[in-house]
């Protein structure tokens, strides 16, 4: 038992907050005993400095040459990622009707890749570690200004009741991108103390994430958001998520084929094209889509394809690696 919760103690708390925000709402919402602006605001500020933390400007520059590698993640990760949310949510429009689940859909396709599980799994793979850590670090780096201004453009500013794009852009800036440099620079001398303390520093990571999910859910559930959303809408969101990850994957791998990738390459091009990142995305997602007060765009229905991605991409990287490994002649 102990074994299975050290390996996968975050799903299981991912499967615990949903009913706890659904028990006891009123504790996570604004005036609760943890759902105060400036608990979330700092919680959020906090995971981006681990972040910080963990992306390395060396990286970056050992794995610089590699242009044809680097060029077939990003366009991945920046662009095949979000046409085909856009395909998906064309092909579902007559039954995926509701504003959020469908821009919960195009936020998850604009996300960046992991950083720690796309190197980890290249690695296991015997894939381009590398290259990995480079498009793993670079594509992050990119997402602080990609994401938010995609999210603001055509998901929020369009609506009345929404902050602007000023307005919006200055609040990511202050939570999301200062902490991010800043850890980046404290990297310099606090490097070895994250190295030495990295499963403390996840395990943290992890506890922040499971507290927004959860002041997320409890949000929606004083507002009765679930008992107005039809189950079939819910069904074809997470089915969704699924198709998106296996046509991102197929695509990610056959874009890298046409690249003429190396087995090594080709691994490393696969993970990073196709993982999105859930320690970066819920984050900014609360730190992005709390500057609406539109009710269409309820936080906990945005998140519902990244939540339901994140454990599959897991499941279907752990079916693909022994695989990946005996092409590449990896562990």
């Amino acid at each position: 038992m102990k074994t299975f919760l050290e390996k996968n103690g975050f799903l299981v708390g991912m499967a615990a907050v949903v009913p706890a925000a659904w028990l006891w709402p009123e504790v996570g919402v604004e005036g609760g005993v943890v759902g105060a602006d400036w608990i979330r605001s700092a919680a959020v500020t906090l995971i981006f400095f681990f972040q910080g933390l963990s992306l390395s400007f060396q990286s970056l520059c050992r794995g610089v040459m590699d242009v044809r590698l680097h060029l077939c993640c990003q366009i991945a990760i920046f662009v095949i990622g979000p046409l085909l949310a856009l395909l998906l949510l064309a092909a579902t429009s007559p039954i995926l009707t509701d504003p959020a689940l469908r821009a919960g859909f195009i936020y998850l396709g604009i996300l960046p890749t992991t950083v720690a599980s796309a190197t980890a799994l290249t690695s296991v793979a015997g894939g381009n570690v590398t290259g990995a850590l480079f498009n793993a670090t670079l594509s992050n780096i990119a997402g602080v200004f990609i994401v938010p201004l995609v999210v603001f453009i055509f998901l929020i500013d369009g609506n009345e009741e929404s902050v602007s794009l000023g307005q919006g852009l200055a609040g990511v800036i202050q939570l999301i991108l200062v902490p991010l440099s800043l850890g980046m620079v404290c990297r310099s001398w606090l490097g070895r103390w994250a190295a030495t303390h990295r499963v403390a520093l996840r395990r943290a990571t992890a506890a922040i994430i499971l507290y927004l999910i959860y002041i997320a859910f409890c949000r929606s559930f004083t507002e009765a958001v679930w008992e107005r959303m039809p189950g079939s809408e819910l069904a074809v969101a997470a089915a969704g998520a699924v198709l998106f990850l296996v046509l991102l994957s197929v695509a990610s791998w056959r874009l890298a084929r046409a690249f003429r990738l190396p087995p090594s390459s080709l691994v490393a091009a696969l993970f990073c094209g196709s993982q999105k990142t859930l320690v970066a995305g819920l984050p900014m997602a609360v730190s992005l889509f709390a500057a609406t007060d539109a009710r269409e765009l309820d936080l906990s229905l945005v998140l519902v394809p990244l939540l339901c991605y994140h454990p599959m991409q897991l499941l279907l990287a752990g079916w693909l690696v022994p695989v990946l490994a005996k092409r590449t002649g990896g562990p």
